[in-house]
């Protein structure tokens, strides 16, 4: 689909390497080893973005793997990276297209 947005998808579900992996998965783009959610019973969540955009995710030990669309596993990192404010304990997990 020709301008079509970059989508990044965060799977709130953990995930075996070899489920990752293979690129038969109906999610190959999942993030894998949440902690704990994301978002409350939610079992996924899709943030669109474009070029340039930058998004904020409120994120408690989260270990995640963040593809864009058209990749077929989860082998691109988006560049992202946490913020820990130690005084209120919340912490955020910020990533750029």
């Amino acid at each position: 689909m020709q301008g079509k947005e970059p989508e990044t998808i965060v799977w709130n579900r953990r995930m075996t390497l070899e489920e990752i992996c293979d690129p038969n998965n109906r999610h190959p783009l999942s993030s894998y080893g949440f902690s704990e959610s994301l978002t409350k019973d939610c079992e996924a969540m899709s943030i669109r973005l474009k070029k340039g955009d930058v998004a904020i995710i409120p994120a408690h030990n989260i270990h995640a793997v963040i593809g864009f669309s058209g990749f077929r596993r989860c082998s691109y990192m988006a560049f992202f990276h946490f913020i820990k404010d130690g005084s209120n304990g919340f912490s955020k997990m910020i990533f750029r297209t």
